[in-house]
């Protein structure tokens, strides 16, 4: 998709372009398999261009529905107590901060599905590929590069910023966890 872009708008037009990608190496603990109810994590910064307000909102459209499901979101950003204001009141949604890579990967492979709600043009996303490295079904918005990684069904794209397509797809999720 980046490169895509360049070439589009001319950058670099007198240099070769090589497209490489990031490497990923997750290695699953043992007994790190999901058991219980059905978890969305999201992975990253808490920041409202990340899209953590648009799946707190999605989350709370579906909790009547399906009152067990959870929400974890890990990281830490300036708006993480705008964040968890606007989740009050739901005890599914856990703010787990960040601990580092290891334990983020524990929670990759303690999960159902990776939400991954971006509002920007983002390239190649570290938390989509460590989820695909894990086996982690991805929900991601359809937007800059993010479509390139999950072009081999190992995700659901929805459209970007639409919060009721989010909840749509998280519930179709939640609906064929065993598909």
């Amino acid at each position: 998709w980046l490169k895509d872009l360049y070439l589009k708008r001319n950058f670099f037009a007198r240099s070769k372009i090589n497209v490489l990608p990031n490497p990923v190496e997750i290695t699953p603990e043992q007994g790190s398999e999901h058991v219980g109810n059905f978890t969305f994590l999201f992975l990253g910064q808490i920041e409202k261009h990340k899209g953590v307000f648009l799946l707190i909102e999605a989350f709370n459209k579906i909790k009547s529905k399906y009152p067990e499901v959870e929400l974890l979101i890990v990281g830490n950003g300036s708006q993480i107590e705008s964040a968890r204001k606007q989740a009050e009141g739901n005890k599914n949604i856990k703010f787990l901060g960040w601990s580092g890579d290891g334990a983020a990967d524990k929670l990759l492979f303690s999960s159902d599905c990776l939400v991954y709600p971006s509002l920007v043009y983002e390239n190649c996303p570290n938390a989509i590929q460590r989820a695909l490295a894990a086996g982690l079904p991805v929900l991601a918005s359809n937007f800059g590069g993010i479509p390139e990684l999950l072009s081999d069904g190992a995700g659901i794209l929805f459209k970007p910023s639409d919060m009721a397509d989010l909840a749509e797809k998280m519930v179709w999720m939640i609906e064929n966890k065993n598909n």
